[in-house]
Parts: C-alpha cells; sequence; structure tokens
C-alpha cells in the first residue's frame, strides 16, 4: 500500500473533478490511501462522497487581495493565472511553497498528482513521484518553452521570466535544481 496526494490550487473543471475522483477511488479500491489538498473544499461535496471525507485537506493558497478581488485581472494566458496564483512574488511563492513542502513532510505521499496545482508541483518536484495534470490550456507541450497565451494581444500580468526568477529561487531554498523555461513550470519531472 502507498500514499498518494492528489492537490489543486486553480480551481477545476467539474470533469477535472470528476477525474481526480476516479483517480482516487481507483487508487483506494486498489488499497492505496489517499489524500486530497484543495482550495476550495466545498466544491469536493458536489463531486466526492464520504468515503474520502477524512482524506480532504485545506491546501495552502495565496492571500487574498481586495483589489483583486473587486476587479480581477484580466487573464491572457496561463501565466496570468500563475502570477495571481503566487509566481509574481518571490515572497508569497516561498511561503506557499513552504506551507506545501510541510503538508508533504506531514503527509509523507509516494507520489502527488499536481492537478492545476502549479506551487504544489513546484514543492513536490525533485522529492516524490510527480505527476503533472491539468486541462490542455494549462499543460503546453514539453517542448515549449514558453507560457501558452490565449489571447495574443494581451501583455502578460508579469513577464514570464521574472516568475521563472522566483521560481528557481523558491526550488534553491528547497534544495531543488533550476528550471530552464517557463513552461517548465507546468510539468512534472519526466
Amino acid at each position: 500500500m502507498a500514499r498518494f496526494l492528489i492537490g489543486w490550487e486553480l480551481g477545476a473543471s467539474p470533469d477535472l473533478l470528476l477525474d481526480a475522483a476516479d483517480l482516487a477511488y481507483g487508487l483506494v479500491a486498489r488499497g492505496h490511501d489517499v489524500r486530497l489538498a484543495v482550495a476550495d473544499p466545498v466544491a469536493l461535496a458536489t463531486v466526492f462522497d464520504l468515503r474520502l471525507a477524512g482524506s480532504i485537506l485545506p491546501a495552502p493558497v495565496p492571500p487574498l487581495r481586495p483589489d483583486l478581488v473587486m476587479k480581477p485581472p484580466k487573464e491572457g494566458g496561463i501565466g496570468d493565472k500563475l502570477a495571481v496564483q503566487g509566481f509574481a512574488s518571490p515572497a508569497v511563492l516561498s511561503g506557499l511553497a513552504l506551507a506545501w513542502r510541510n503538508l508533504l513532510q506531514a503527509i509523507e505521499p509516494a507520489a502527488v498528482v499536481a492537478l492545476g496545482a502549479p506551487v504544489l508541483a513546484l514543492a513536490a518536484r525533485g522529492r516524490v513521484g510527480l505527476l503533472v495534470a491539468g486541462s490542455v490550456d494549462a499543460l503546453p507541450p514539453g517542448e515549449v518553452g514558453g507560457l501558452p497565451r490565449i489571447h495574443a494581444n494581451m501583455a502578460p500580468a508579469v513577464p514570464e521570466r521574472q516568475m521563472l526568477e522566483n521560481a528557481n529561487l523558491v526550488l534553491e531554498r528547497l534544495g531543488g535544481a533550476p528550471l530552464a523555461t517557463p513552461g517548465a513550470l507546468l510539468l512534472g519531472d519526466h
């Protein structure tokens, strides 16, 4: 029996939640221990039944910013989501990654499934088996160096290189290897 952590941060579509439920139930049916760490535990009530109720944990999320609540920024691509998720600030990203790392140390999973969970993926990278999953607009092909833009005419909220530098600073603090491209922020270990 192995322990798995399935986590998500960015808000998942109903289809992705159903996929996560299928994965969790399949692992449990095979005798594995599954923990779920989610930004919005209430959303799980629509998908998961009580079999996993004791396995649901709150995920670290960035602090609420009133300016973003009152007027959310327009998103021209996944990079803009990452910026709001904490990648725009080395201090916020570091705090979130350390919170995820503490959760990983407490749970001790054999593997992590980061489902729309880029900070979890950053914290788990090189520490445990890591599978990054999500929607097609959030996961570029491995050979793509940049972050996908949905609206090419919109400038990114934060330059991709700055977010990569912030991520590499956090990885250095966590003892991980640096990433070469912004697109690598969305990929698993292999």
